[in-house]
């Protein structure tokens, strides 16, 4: 229970920090286990983002290379130094590390899916 109002907020940021953990996991276990799959996903937005054309072929070493190993790599190491920065009672920071691979994966995607044909 929060004795004082700094407390307060550490009990209320703590959850959101704790949820993007675990977003950011699965979203890199989902890439990860299901790399095929996530590459039908990815590699358009990711092609039109970064104005070049990627790979399609069913090598496992693809997941070493941009961008799937932007959708794995990313988010694992997000939550390794959100973590540290949790183990530090600094929450604001361990947020804002941790919601940067999630923020850019929504942008890439919304603009993508979002803009009109003659725009992308």
């Amino acid at each position: 229970m929060p004795t004082t109002y700094n407390d307060s907020i550490v009990y209320r940021r703590r959850p959101i920090a704790r949820a993007l953990v675990a977003l950011n996991l699965t979203l890199g276990a989902l890439v990860v286990v299901a790399w095929q799959t996530a590459m039908l996903f990815f590699l358009d937005p990711m092609s039109w983002a970064a104005n070049r054309q990627f790979s399609t072929g069913r090598d496992y070493l693809l997941l070493l290379e941009y961008p799937l190993a932007l959708f794995w790599i990313g988010p694992a190491l997000a939550v390794v130094f959100g973590w540290m920065a949790m183990r530090l009672h600094n929450y604001k920071l361990a947020v804002m590390i941790m919601i940067a691979p999630v923020l850019t994966s929504l942008i890439v995607f919304t603009l993508y899916w979002g803009l009109p044909d003659g725009v992308r």
